[in-house]
Parts: C-alpha cells; structure tokens; sequence
C-alpha cells in the first residue's frame, strides 16, 4: 500500500480489480487473468505482487491466501471481500463491487481535491501577505531577508504537518489504529454518514453472497462484518452471534443493535422471512451504495465552504488587528 494514498492510487487499484473481474466472467482462469495482468499492469508496483500471489497459487493456495501473503499489499476490507466473492462461488461479482467501490471513491476524493485547490492557493496567498508587519519591513535594514526566512519557516511547516497527517491516516497500525480513525471520521458532520452508509453497503453486499453461496449464517456474518471495515458493526455482530447460535433469527438479533438502521433491519426481516433474502441484500447494498455516494459527494461541496469560512475569519482577525494598531499607535503620538 502507498505512504500516501492520491486519486490516482485508488484509481489504478479499480483498473486492476474490474480488469481481473471481466476477465474472470469470460472464462479465463485466475492464473491466466493474472499473468495477463502482469504483462500490463495498472502500475509497475503491481509487478511484483501479482508475481507472488500467481506463484501461491500455483504451489495450490487460495486466492484470499496467496493475496494476503503478499504483506500489506491490499488492505483488509478487500481481503474480507474477496474472500467472501471466492467463498461463494462469485468471486468475478466481488471484484467487480470492489472495483466499483474504488471507482467512487477515486471520483470522490478527485472532485474533493480539485475543488480545495482555489481555497489552498488562497491559504498560501493570506500566508504570504499575513502578518503584515513583514511586509511593512520590507524596506527596513534586513528586512527582506526576515520575510523570506519566515515565509519558509512557514510554508516548510505547513507541508511538513500535511504530510505527516497524510501517511499517519493511512499508516497501517492496527485494528484498534484504524478504529480510532473511523471513531473520529464518523464525527465529522457529512462525512461521518457517508462512512457509516459505505460500511453498510459493503456489508450487505459481502452478507448477500456468502448466504447465496450456502456458507452458514454465524460464518457469512463474522466474514461481512470484516468486510464491512467498521467496527462499530463488527462489535454489533460479535455480540449479536451468541444469540444467533442459540436459535434467533439473525433479524430479531440485530433489532437491538442501532448500528443497523431501521430500514436495513425491516429490509433483512422481511427477506428472511419471505425466503428472498439474497433480493432483500442485494437492494440494500444499491441503497446504502448510493447513499453513500451522494453524501460524499455533499462532503466534497461542504468541505471548501467551511476552508473559505476560516480564511475569511483569519483574514478579518490580521485586518482588524493591523488597524487597531495603527491606530493605536496614533493614539500615542498625538498624546
């Protein structure tokens, strides 16, 4: 996985799973996809892992298992998903879904980029001009030199810190790491839902294939909960199992849980009762899919908004200040 996820990064990571998924619906055997993957991959650091999980499968491994011998080369969500497309008999359908998934979120956080890229130059124009003292020395002795020497300092600061939050968000330390992360995401207004709506949909879809594949309810929901990657719900299916094994029905054991919204839990009710729970799961993944993508698409239009709203606030505050001093110092002259 890369230090330092771009668009481009999730971009190529959905070439490389829809190309492997068509390939797999025409026929053409794993190992035969993945050597003609290899021959043109989506990027050259695909080379080297793509090698590695056609060498395990060769010596008789899984897919799930050769991929997650790879190290940290895919990320755990996937693995869950992939093993469940694999475990149901549909693994061309799980990587399409992955696929799919990559494709928004690429889109997504694209559009996010592109429309912060005026409110960033407008972050370093207000640091380039504020404060103002800088520049009202610019004639005297040095005083060029102590602007250039702060704007640096500051800019250097500024890139540093990004950077640093850039590869701490996608450093790869842990279950309870990435807990922490999802708690603090799911606070943040817009972007939180759109996560929440994301984990449901990829739930439902992980749930719908491993129950269509006759995988047993306890080990469908263990695997989905995984692929989820919230654990907030893994927590939620933890705990719902022992009742499950007892004999509940796993919609009367989730009424309970707040983590599945009221429509999710009628939906999955409904199903399992009407024998047409494999219908019932395929929708809800289209309607939490697309719940998702519509809220992160509003976090992407909200996001410049509220970066205007500080630099306006910052620039108001080093006006209001340069003006209270020049008068000030009015004040003490005329005194």
């Amino acid at each position: 996985m890369a230090l330092i996820v771009t668009p481009g990064t999730y971009f190529k990571r959905a070439n490389f799973y829809l190309q492997l998924s068509g390939m797999l619906t025409s026929g053409i055997p794993i190992i035969q996809a993945l050597e003609l993957l290899k021959k043109n991959p989506p990027s050259r650091s695909y080379i080297q892992p793509i090698d590695h999980t056609i060498h395990r499968l060769q010596m008789g491994s899984t897919f799930v298992e050769a991929l997650t011998a790879t190290g940290r080369w895919l990320p755990e969500f996937d693995l869950a998903l992939i093993s469940a497309g694999e475990t149901s008999g549909r693994l061309d359908s799980s990587l399409r879904i992955l696929g799919n998934h990559y494709t928004d979120r690429a889109t997504t956080f694209r559009n996010i980029v592109f429309s912060m890229l005026y409110p960033i130059f407008l972050i370093h124009l207000a640091l380039l001009i504020f404060p103002t003292t800088y520049l009202s020395g610019l004639f005297l002795g040095g005083g060029v030199q102590r602007m250039i020497t702060q704007k640096l300092t500051t800019f250097i600061t500024l890139w540093t810190a990004f950077l640093l939050l850039m590869a701490l968000l996608n450093a790869p330390f842990g279950r309870a790491w990435r807990s922490l992360l999802g708690a603090i995401g799911n606070i943040v207004p817009v972007l939180g839902g759109a996560r929440k709506s994301h984990s449901l949909a990829m739930f439902s879809a992980a749930l719908e294939a491993l129950i269509s594949a006759g995988v047993t309810v306890i080990e469908a929901w263990r695997i989905a909960a995984q692929a989820s990657a919230s654990p907030a719900i893994l927590k939620a299916v933890n705990s719902a199992i022992p009742n499950i094994q007892a004999g509940v029905m796993p919609g009367e054991a989730i009424q309970e849980y707040s983590v599945f919204p009221p429509a999710f839990r009628s939906a999955y009710a409904t199903g399992e009762v009407s024998g047409q729970l494999d219908t019932a799961l395929a929708r809800l993944h289209t309607l939490y899919n697309e719940e998702a993508k519509i809220k992160f698409q509003n976090f992407g239009k909200a996001a410049p908004v509220v970066v205007f709203l500080f630099i306006g606030i910052a620039i108001g505050y080093q006006v209001i200040t340069f003006w209270m001093n020049y008068y000030g110092q009015l004040d003490k002259i005329m005194q």
